[in-house]
């Protein structure tokens, strides 16, 4: 079997991803309003869980749930101490698994590995958490701040649709890595065009490469949040 990183070779055409448990099929984007939710919720590693509670845990009333979480790994948090992120993984694997007798075989030795092949699958990756609360405000901050100067996923699907003449439905078909991989390509496409445009002007000018390889995995994530979930539920309706 081909392992993890030979198998991203092939996200590209959007076919189920064969694992120790049987074929994945990836979520398409027409489907995102009803499950980013639940993706957003397997990306959370215990750290960001348990950050998240003692951010909550005000008066101290959350004191013994955040002991056992403490004490406790991802696969036992989620299976018998969080009930909506256990609701969230079923939600999800009950859409991807093929064959969902094959659910039976996930345990606590191969639960870390199908996790991370279902977010390298959706483009998701972990949140940096410190255990320094100062620099993890500051890393806070930086995020926030990329996130800014991001382009909104509504924002990254009109354009691959205007460059390529896709419509809306045909977008809502493509998986979120083959979206980002369009995208980005298409930016590498444009700015080598742009190279062009003042090389005319000034022969010094740098020439890129608009075919290098696109690594669609740098940003430091892709979760989706309510409000564009909501844009992808008018852009592409409850098919």
């Amino acid at each position: 079997m081909i392992d993890k990183e030979g198998l991203k070779q092939f996200y590209f055409l959007g076919r189920a991803v064969d694992t120790e448990i049987g074929k994945l099929n990836f979520i398409r984007l027409k489907d995102y309003p009803e499950y980013a939710i639940h993706l957003n919720a397997i990306k959370m590693s215990k750290k960001e869980i348990l950050r998240h509670y003692k951010k909550h845990n005000i008066n101290g009333e959350l004191d013994q749930l955040i002991f056992d979480l403490n004490r406790s790994s991802l696969f036992n948090i989620v299976n018998n101490i969080l009930p909506d992120f256990s609701n969230s993984y079923h939600a999800i694997l009950t859409k991807i698994v093929e064959n969902q007798e094959s659910l039976t075989k996930i345990n606590a030795e191969n639960f870390n590995k199908i996790r991370l092949i279902i977010m390298d699958m959706h483009c998701l990756s972990e949140e940096t958490i410190s255990e320094n609360e100062e620099i993890q405000e500051f890393n806070d901050i930086s995020k926030m701040l990329k996130s800014d100067s991001q382009s909104e996923l509504k924002d990254i699907v009109s354009c691959v649709a205007a460059f390529n003449g896709y419509d809306y439905e045909y977008i809502g078909n493509m998986t979120i890595y083959q979206l980002y991989l369009s995208y980005y390509r298409m930016a590498e496409i444009m700015n080598y065009n742009t190279s062009i445009l003042f090389a005319t002007v000034s022969p010094t000018t740098k020439m890129g490469d608009w075919s290098k390889y696109v690594d669609i995995y740098k940003t430091e994530d892709h979760h989706l949040s309510n409000e564009e979930s909501n844009s992808l539920q008018k852009m592409f309706g409850s098919q």
